[in-house]
């Protein structure tokens, strides 16, 4: 399981690569057609508003998985009603 830090890098670096990626296709679509700047704009704009809405969800993911206590694993031994659909001793 990565470190806290490593998953706070990663977030900030997906939003960055997702602007960095649609500015880049968008520059390569503008080349391609010769419409400078608007694919490269436009991308880029999109780039940023999808990269800040995953920005804001996995940090909002990752504040409330780190204040949540841990889970216990269940204990088999207390947990006899588990699995039976009848009292023990009936039978049909």
């Amino acid at each position: 399981m990565p470190s806290q830090q490593m998953r706070a890098w990663s977030v900030g670096l997906d939003m960055a690569y997702a602007a960095g990626g649609m500015l880049l296709l968008g520059a390569g679509i503008d080349w391609l057609a010769g419409t400078k700047p608007w694919w490269m704009l436009s991308l880029g704009l999109l780039g940023l508003v999808v990269g800040m809405y995953r920005f804001i969800h996995d940090a909002m993911r990752m504040n409330s998985a780190s204040s949540r206590p841990p889970r216990k694993p269940p204990n088999p031994i207390n947990d006899q009603s588990k699995g039976r659909s009848r009292p023990p001793g009936s039978s049909d």
